[in-house]
C-alpha cells in the first residue's frame, strides 16, 4: 500500500512538472489581438476590413448602375413594343374598317346587280311579248292579203 501511494505521489508530481515544462518554458508568443499601432498584425487585419468595405461598397455601386441601365433598356423596349403593339392594333382596326366598308360596298353593288337583272329580265319578256305580237300580226296581215 505504501508502495502504491509513493507511485501515485511520484506520477503526479512528474506530471505536473511535465505540464508546467510545456505550458510555461516551451509556450510559443502569439502577438497582441487587438492593438492599434502601425506596425501590428491585427492593424493590418483593421486596414484589410475597411478596403473590404471599401471594396464591397462599390461593387455594390456598380451592380445597382447596372441594374438601373437595364432596368432604363428594358423599360425603353417596353415602350417601344407598346408603341408597336398600339401601331399594329391601329392598322388592323383601319383593315378592318375598310373591309367592312367594302363589304357593305359589295353588298349595294350586289343588289344593284340583282335589281338591273331583273329589269333586264322583264324587259327582255316586254321584247318577246313584243316579238310574238309583232309576228302573229304578220301572219295575220299574210292570211288577210291571202
Amino acid at each position: 500500500a505504501l508502495l502504491f501511494l509513493v507511485s501515485l505521489l511520484f506520477f503526479f508530481v512528474f506530471s505536473s512538472l511535465y505540464l508546467l515544462f510545456f505550458s510555461f518554458f516551451l509556450r510559443i508568443p502569439r502577438p497582441p489581438r487587438s492593438t492599434l499601432s502601425s506596425s501590428s498584425a491585427a492593424s493590418d487585419v483593421y486596414k484589410r476590413q475597411e478596403l473590404r468595405i471599401i471594396m464591397r461598397q462599390e461593387r455594390d455601386e456598380a451592380v445597382s448602375k447596372v441594374i438601373r441601365q437595364l432596368e432604363a433598356e428594358h423599360i425603353t423596349q417596353l415602350e417601344a413594343e407598346k408603341e408597336h403593339t398600339k401601331l399594329t392594333k391601329d392598322k388592323y382596326a383601319r383593315q378592318d374598317r375598310d373591309f367592312e366598308r367594302l363589304q357593305r360596298d359589295n353588298q349595294l353593288t350586289t343588289q344593284q346587280l340583282t335589281s338591273i337583272s331583273q329589269q333586264l329580265d322583264e324587259q327582255n319578256r316586254v321584247v318577246l311579248r313584243l316579238q310574238q305580237e309583232l309576228k302573229a300580226m304578220r301572219e295575220k296581215e299574210s292570211s288577210i292579203q291571202d
